[in-house]
């Protein structure tokens, strides 16, 4: 029987660090940044040094103390020195999708451990470390790493006495897996991030079967909404968004979105188009969605033609859209839109006729535009992520809300989680039905054994 050893995600939501240990080698699935452990210390004005950050981190237990996985070159600095050595104590890390609560931190670990990753999450990770204007020690997840190994569904990972089969999920990002793992005769099953509500919900329903059929000694599942009954499909999501812009007569939507929810891409699309309005994403989502269309084409990436959709030409440097205030990925990818045909819709032109887009932002940074748009009074901010759970979130929604209220916008939310609620995760447990359980990504791991012993 393997030794499973939670290192992260343990009575906290992300940070996942799972240690599957058999008689011959030992894996991590993911390896993501506990952003629970982090925000006790560290925040916008305390932050580590790069010089120390590794010390820093374990001294406050945002990394585990492990022998031999961290990165020589930041193990220099006093006490975290004990923990170098000759050979990774660690033969792979399988990621199970691209968010950074499962993949945060792979980016301190030695480059020689194998990394195994979703074809499709490769991508996401490569682009969004090319569209970041710099990089930190934290953001270089695969700058500079030798040995990384795609897969994709029904993929037969062997390292050693680990078999592992990548199975795909439906999660609010592309390339989510699961995965069933055979280690000398015991099978253990890792849920990753998934949900059943989903329009893909049919893949979490492949990858239950998958492992219902083989038979499973431990489940290692995920709880965020274990304390949660109510659904929201993203179907539902589209008809109520398709509603509100209706509603929004002369005034501007507004949709703040995360990055790579691609599934709600779709649905303000859909909305926008049903409305006779043109949907505006930043400049950064775009080059994504691109991205992701060319280079991993058996994912379901929308497509969107020249006449359906604009790209938000951000002001940079002087503020006056000259060609040398964009550089690098920024400057190629603009070149290439307007090669396409796509429309770079300024934001005087947003201002000029706010009855003419759906604009969407991804970050509470991007709020900023909307001091260059001014939105008329009544006009909608829809909020689609989910909603502040913690202090400092608290704090940066108080701000979210200053700019709304500043420019007199009607605030909504409107959000279909990226996890399984309470049912379904019942649901999912009923269908393998495992010899054990071990929950992951919850606060609140206490209620399923409420649940099953009911």
């Amino acid at each position: 029987m393997p030794r499973i050893t939670i290192y992260g995600g343990a009575n906290e939501i992300g940070g996942n660090k799972i240690l599957v240990k058999g008689e011959e080698s030992r894996v991590f699935l993911d390896f993501g940044i506990s952003f629970l452990a982090k925000r006790k210390f560290f925040g916008t004005f305390i932050q580590p040094p790069s010089f120390a950050l590794v010390n820093d981190y374990l001294l406050t237990g945002v990394i585990p103390p492990i022998h031999g996985i961290y990165k020589q070159e930041l193990l220099g600095y006093r006490d975290a020195t004990k923990l170098n050595a000759d050979e990774p104590m660690v033969d792979a890390v399988i990621v199970s999708h691209a968010h950074l609560d499962h993949v945060g931190h792979i980016s301190l670990l030695r480059n020689e451990i194998p990394l195994f990753m979703g074809e499709g999450t490769r991508v996401i990770l490569e682009a969004r470390e090319e569209s970041r204007a710099s990089l930190t020690v934290e953001n270089k997840i695969l700058r500079n790493r030798h040995d990384i190994r795609t897969f994709r569904t029904g993929s037969t990972i062997k390292i050693n006495d680990h078999e592992i089969t990548p199975i795909h999920v439906d999660h609010s990002v592309p390339a989510a897996y699961g995965f069933y793992i055979n280690v000398n005769g015991h099978a253990v099953a890792y849920t990753g991030d998934l949900r059943m509500h989903g329009p893909k919900g049919s893949m979490t329903w492949e990858f239950v079967e998958y492992c219902a059929s083989k038979g499973v000694d431990t489940l290692i599942v995920e709880g965020t909404r274990i304390d949660e009954n109510e659904i929201h499909s993203e179907h539902k999501i589209k008809e109520n968004l398709s509603k509100l812009v209706s509603s929004a007569g002369e005034r501007l939507v507004v949709l703040m979105m995360g990055l790579l929810d691609f599934d709600r891409v779709r649905s303000v699309f859909s909305a926008s188009i049903d409305n006779g309005r043109t949907l505006v994403v930043p400049l950064r989502q775009a080059y994504l969605l691109d991205k992701l269309k060319r280079e991993d084409p058996a994912l379901d990436v929308p497509e969107f033609k020249c006449d359906e959709l604009a790209i938000y030409h951000e002001r940079r440097g002087t503020g006056e859209y000259n060609e040398d205030d964009y550089r690098g990925w920024m400057k190629n990818f603009i070149n290439h839109l307007v090669d396409k045909g796509y429309p770079l819709v300024k934001d005087y032109e947003v201002s000029w006729r706010p009855d003419k887009f759906v604009f969407v932002i991804n970050t509470l940074e991007d709020v900023i535009e909307l001091a260059r748009i001014k939105p008329p009074a009544g006009s909608l901010f829809i909020l689609s992520t989910s909603e502040p759970h913690n202090e400092e979130q608290m704090l940066e929604m108080e701000k979210l809300m200053n700019w709304i209220n500043l420019f007199n916008m009607q605030y909504i939310h409107l959000h279909a989680s990226g996890h399984a609620s309470a049912p379904e995760l019942l649901q999912i447990i009923e269908a393998i039905h495992p010899r054990r359980i071990i929950p992951i990504h919850t606060e609140k791991p206490e209620l399923f054994r409420k649940y099953i012993e009911k």
